[in-house]
């Protein structure tokens, strides 16, 4: 019988073990391409949630691994390595002092780019950067990025031919697949074109070079088909860098010349190009053959007045919290006060909850500190790959890095115009791995095999510890403790989370389909837990209240029940929130609601519309709601005072001057009414915007309608009747009103007065 051969046994448990983590991290690079269809967030919460359970999973391994053997435990004395391990402390400060800490920490399901997966991503990057040694392994990992990029993109062709077994994209113009977002989608088939060109260079096999090439090509395809013009200029920018760059490496004096011949072509091209489709004739041809998307791509301005304000609102937000910053996923905070400060643009969405602006975005969260940390982490990785290059013998090699350099370039600088995202910033966290394993040696020559990987670390570090001796027996003593702990970790921070998301979004899908009372028990079952997605949950509810009260199928006492729960829940968002502008909003929505049942709700809208203006002075929308709280408590001086407020603070005016149409109505004072509707369609005649608020004029005019107010209704019900039927029933409901009241005041004039 053959001896047990323990030395033997732990090379194989040591190699089991770091195939388990390549493979692993292989289903981390497929999470893109994961759409997970019963939660609040499809294209998001769902792939953050497996992202960090997988990492989880990795680290106990790794953990393991470091251990038994010093060879696999981190080197912080790596430039890169160290520069990124500051940035997360930086990252862990500013969450402690964030204006927010639950936000910081947790993020929220539609992102989910807090604090948590951003340590968890680190640690995946430590993990790579410590196990991998050899171009094999790593070849392993890219190549199945590259594989899954082709997934995504043909998930997204078969959207845009209506395959019934996918889930549709709402913008039919512009190609977002399984993540979610046209921008989200034109930053990963960034990366990607300059990954597969890295690739292309570093294989020596023809069949790859050709899948390569084709990856390549089929990413510029699916960056154009998202029309993404930050994105795209900077794929433009990077690949024209690439090309020049090219002909210092390349020897070969024909290939030297083909790379600059293309590059000078394509620079012409572009430029002729440019010419034409911006002349007139060209517009005119372009509008006829190009698609939607390519028309948005080529035409429409980079100069974007909204987004340049972000990024001036982010700016102030910094001013207001140098050092430290908000603290991460807060820029909401930011934009809540200071959306109406910035040059007073016509806001279309005044919940913008990122500046499109990474480096914005990072100095306004994370603060000085954080900012220039992660400009160093940036800065040292172009420094670091340009050395290897220039050093590098191996022209393949050279070229390969040199394509890698150009794809953390383009990264960059689409991150002027966008914010991260998971899909993306994974593949980022792979290149800055790969970047520790090119640049950590100083001999030029890629490590091909394990055994010289540990002789290499051990000379250049000092390790004394063999490759081939056994692993300690501790390692195998502490493997249930880190298998729990893992454990531990994916349900208590990803999966019980999870659940409460899929419980949710049940509750609501129920609540639409008319079963109220199960609807209740899994809202309150949702905000019993201890959990960060329950506040998106109370705003899910809060916001479907209005349905539920007009609803016929549900009683008085089931709408009461569901009230007064989206009543208590919008009290206890605000309470842990207590700063969020949303969250007060929606506690005034929440107490209007429930004047049904309480009339003296609406006296508790004043009250917290009062408490949010001490935070939020300039905000239209609070002197809306105390506008219409005074005219329910029939205060129409002060209801119409709270409105002019509204019109002051309004960028877009013609929103307030309708209220305030509204509010005169109702107090009577029909000429004055007129004249503010009239005011607010010299300010935007685009009336169909606006519709509900001719509507609530039209119901709140007086009994008493002079000839102007008639004239007003019977020109907007012929003008735009036709077009929008609201606007010839609100115009027909009012002159039928009048007709009936001069009836009625003819047949009080000729009934003869009793003595």
């Amino acid at each position: 019988m053959r001896a047990f051969d323990r030395v033997k046994f732990f090379q194989v448990v040591e190699k089991t073990i770091v195939w388990a983590i390549i493979a692993l991290s292989c289903v981390i690079l497929i999470i893109p391409l994961l759409v997970q269809r019963d939660v609040l967030f499809l294209y998001v919460f769902g792939k953050v949630i497996v992202l960090r359970s997988l990492i989880e999973i990795v680290v106990a391994l790794w953990l393991f691994l470091c251990i038994t053997k010093k060879i696999y435990r981190p080197n912080f004395r790596n430039p890169l390595i160290a520069a990124f391990t500051i940035l997360n402390l930086i990252f862990a400060i500013t969450t402690l002092t964030a204006y927010d800490p639950n936000r910081a920490f947790w993020s929220y399901q539609e992102r989910m780019m807090g604090f948590l997966t951003l340590f968890h991503l680190y640690l995946w990057f430590l993990v790579l950067s410590s196990v991998l040694r050899t171009w094999k392994e790593w070849s392993v990992l890219f190549y199945t990025t590259l594989g899954t990029l082709v997934a995504v993109g043909l998930y997204g062709i078969g959207q845009k031919f209506h395959l019934p077994f996918l889930y549709m994209e709402a913008d039919s113009l512009r190609m977002a697949s399984t993540l979610g977002n046209s921008l989200y989608l034109g930053a990963y088939a960034l990366i990607h074109i300059f990954i597969s060109l890295f690739l292309f260079f570093q294989s020596k096999n023809n069949l790859a070079r050709l899948f390569c090439f084709f990856v390549s090509i089929f990413s510029i395809y699916l960056l154009l088909a998202s029309a993404s013009r930050g994105v795209t200029l900077a794929a433009i920018i990077c690949a024209l860098g690439l090309g020049s760059m090219a002909t210092l490496i390349v020897s070969n004096d024909r290939v030297r010349m083909l790379i600059r011949t293309i590059v000078i072509s394509g620079i012409g091209a572009a430029f002729l190009v440019t010419i034409l489709l911006y002349s007139p004739a060209g517009k005119k041809v372009a509008e006829v053959y190009l698609p939607i998307f390519a028309q948005k791509l080529i035409y429409k301005s980079l100069n974007d007045p909204m987004r340049i304000s972000l990024w001036e609102i982010g700016l102030k937000g910094l001013r207001d919290r140098p050092l430290t910053g908000w603290g991460l996923s807060n820029f909401d905070y930011i934009n809540s006060r200071y959306i109406y400060d910035v040059n007073r643009v016509r806001v279309t969405n005044p919940w913008n909850d990122q500046s499109h602006n990474q480096i914005v975005d990072m100095f306004a969260m994370t603060g000085l500190f954080g900012g220039f940390a992660y400009l160093c982490v940036w800065a040292l990785v172009f420094v670091l790959l340009w050395k290897k290059i220039r050093s590098h013998s191996v022209r393949n090699v050279q070229l390969s890095l040199l394509a890698l350099f150009f794809a953390f370039a383009a990264y960059f600088l689409q991150n002027l115009t966008v914010f991260e995202s998971p899909g993306p910033v994974i593949v980022l966290y792979l290149l800055m791995a790969v970047t520790v394993y090119f640049v950590r040696d100083k001999s030029g020559v890629l490590i091909e095999t394990r055994e010289e990987a540990f002789e290499r670390r051990s000379e250049r570090e000092g390790i004394r510890q063999s490759s081939k001796q056994p692993f300690p027996t501790a390692g195998f003593i502490l493997l249930p403790a880190l298998i729990a702990v893992s454990g531990t970790a994916i349900f208590f921070l990803n999966y019980s989370h999870f659940q409460l998301s899929k419980k949710g979004i049940t509750a609501i899908r129920i609540l639409e389909s008319g079963d109220i009372v199960r609807s209740t028990n899994l809202f309150k079952e949702v905000f019993a837990s201890n959990s960060f997605v329950k506040s998106e949950f109370r705003e899910q509810l809060t916001g479907a209240m209005p349905t539920v009260l007009r609803n016929p199928r549900f009683t008085a006492e089931q709408k009461r029940q569901l009230a007064t729960l989206s009543l208590e829940e919008s009290k206890k968002n605000l309470a842990e929130h207590p700063r969020n502008f949303r969250f007060f909003l929606r506690l005034m929505q929440a107490y209007r609601d429930f004047q049904v049942f309480d009339p003296s709700s609406n006296d508790r809208v004043a009250e917290t519309a009062q408490k949010a203006l001490i935070l939020y002075p300039n905000r239209f929308e609070l002197y809306k709601d105390l506008a219409e709280s005074a005219a329910t408590s029939r205060k129409f001086p002060e209801a119409i005072d709270y409105a002019k407020k509204a019109v002051e603070f309004d960028p877009i005016k013609v929103r307030s001057l309708w209220y305030l149409a509204i509010i005169y109505a109702q107090a009577d004072e029909v000429e004055k009414s007129v004249n503010a509707a009239w005011d607010a369609l010299m300010d935007d005649c685009n009336v169909y915007v606006y519709t509900p608020y001719f509507a609530a004029l039209a119901e709140s005019f007086p009994a008493t309608l002079d000839n102007r107010a008639l004239e007003f209704f019977t020109t907007m019900a012929v003008a735009y009747g036709r077009k929008d039927p609201t606007f010839m029933y609100a115009g027909r409901k009012v002159l039928i009103r009048a007709n009936q009241l001069q009836t009625q005041s003819s047949t009080a004039s000729n009934t003869p007065t009793v003595k």
